[in-house]
């Protein structure tokens, strides 16, 4: 009997032992598996962060992107609008150079029609001074010659053709 309390002492131990050592085993396990989860833990938060900072640069360079767009939309935009302005001020500096030239143009076209009309008129008014000295000259040719037949005594019918003569039709 000794034995058997002794082997089943040893039996107890052994099972004790052996429920220590699985027991051992089983917390083994779980703080392996606890360790393995919080490894896990740890990979998919830094997974997660990586994404997230990813996902801000992205964001960033986004945003940079349309700001450098828009910068540039605006350079454009007030390039086009500084060369329209700068188009429009040559346009009326043309125009004003054009309407100033014209103007010169019809005040010289005036004063040049002044002169030829001032020339025409005085022009018309030699004319007519040499048509009255003419006239005048011519008359008296006539009325000499009339008087001249008259003294001589030539028949008036001779003459009177002469006196009826119109000196301005001839002139004309």
């Amino acid at each position: 009997e000794r034995t058997m309390d002794r082997r089943s002492e040893m039996d107890e131990l052994r099972a004790r032992r052996a429920t220590e050592d699985a027991e051992r085993k089983y917390r083994q396990k779980m703080l392996m598996e606890a360790q393995k989860k919080k490894r896990d833990m740890e990979l998919l938060d830094e997974a997660r962060r990586q994404q997230q900072e990813v996902r801000l640069e992205k964001q960033r360079l986004e945003a940079e992107l349309k700001q450098e767009e828009y910068n540039n939309a605006m350079r454009h935009a007030y390039s086009m609008a500084e060369r329209e302005r700068a188009e429009e001020a040559y346009a009326k500096k043309k125009n004003a150079e054009l309407i100033q030239n014209l103007q010169q143009q019809i005040e010289e076209n005036k004063a040049t029609k002044a002169v030829r009309d001032r020339q025409k008129f005085q022009e018309g008014g030699r004319i007519k001074q040499e048509l009255a000295e003419e006239r005048a000259k011519l008359e008296g040719i006539r009325d000499k010659m009339v008087a001249d037949m008259k003294a001589k005594g030539i028949n008036e019918r001779y003459y009177g053709e002469m006196l009826s003569v119109d000196i301005n039709r001839m002139l004309l």
